[in-house]
């Protein structure tokens, strides 16, 4: 199952797929990480620095070009803009069992975004 995480900026979207796992960090821009394999500075002193741990890629899509991004383009849809009436009309009439993990990535996603800043 790929996983990507979609940043939308005012200059489009960065796209990054982790691969099989790795970390994106958030550094002054002068303290980079011993293993990052790709770097993003922002506005001010800071750098997005991202390790793929086995296989990973990051993307740009320009604005109102995000559909036509082909590695991306016919993933389902976010897990956590589904209600449980949608869930339930996609999965209705059919025989499969949802994934634990994908449950646990859901409520790690939902967790962290609701964090205190």
């Amino acid at each position: 199952m790929e996983k990507w995480l979609f940043v939308e900026t005012n200059r489009g979207h960065l796209l990054i797929n982790l691969g099989m796992g790795g970390e994106i960090l958030l550094v002054p821009c002068g303290k980079l990480p011993e293993k990052w394999r790709v770097r993003f500075d922002l506005d001010g002193e800071e750098s997005l620095a991202v390790n793929f741990w086995w296989f990973g890629s990051t993307h740009y899509a320009p604005p109102g070009q995000l559909d036509g991004h082909t590695m991306s383009a016919d993933l389902g849809p976010n897990a956590l803009d589904l209600s449980l009436r949608k869930f339930r009309t996609l999965v209705a009439g059919r025989r499969a069992v949802v994934s634990p993990g994908f449950v646990r990535n859901v409520m790690n996603v939902t967790l962290v975004s609701r964090l205190p800043s």
